[in-house]
């Protein structure tokens, strides 16, 4: 959650994932294949009404012989407008869930976290010197972070920003290094 005060810079980033000469590492991104076989099946039970129904309006368009006609193919085609908006977001956390994965990218100043799948994702630019105390975590088993596992988070502002998951401890000292002279 992003409070009052410091925000980094957003963006939708499409195409290459770096710079060349800048820092770029590749963060592991925890899956859980519970939750992406509950999605998918959920997935697909939302899919089949909407196929469905497409192939009915389609139906419904190509045969405009009455005002009757015009009317079932306007409401079939409202109908799927209601019936696809679930499966387009269901599908697309669960293709997040199977190739998603966590870029940090650093340059002379600037540190930026990108989350997405390969070539599609958002990225968050934060401004080296207005980042603090980068450090390990390793959040308690019932608290909202537990899914991310080992993480590491830093301090921007008034907000903390958490990134990685399943993050070894003595990666830390490595990512400081490699950080600093990145965006020395």
């Amino acid at each position: 959650m992003i409070r009052k005060g410091i925000r980094p810079g957003f963006k939708i980033s499409i195409g290459s994932p770096g710079k060349q000469g800048e820092f770029r590492r590749v963060l592991p991104f925890k899956r859980s294949w519970v939750a992406i076989v509950i999605l998918a099946v959920m997935d697909t039970a939302f899919l089949i009404p909407a196929v469905l129904t497409f192939k009915q309006a389609i139906g419904e368009w190509g045969n405009l012989d009455s005002l009757f006609n015009l009317v079932a193919a306007a409401f079939l085609s409202a109908w799927l407008l209601g019936w696809i908006i679930a499966p387009l977001i269901m599908t697309t956390i669960l293709l997040l869930l199977l190739f998603g994965r966590e870029v940090l990218k650093a340059g002379p100043g600037r540190l930026e976290l990108f989350m997405g799948v390969p070539f599609l994702g958002v990225s968050a630019q934060y401004d080296v010197s207005k980042m603090r105390n980068l450090r390990f975590e390793q959040p308690p088993k019932k608290s909202g972070r537990s899914w991310r596992g080992s993480h590491l988070l830093f301090d921007y502002g008034a907000n903390t920003i958490a990134f990685g998951s399943n993050v070894e401890a003595r990666e830390l000292v490595e990512l400081k290094h490699q950080l600093e002279v990145a965006t020395g």
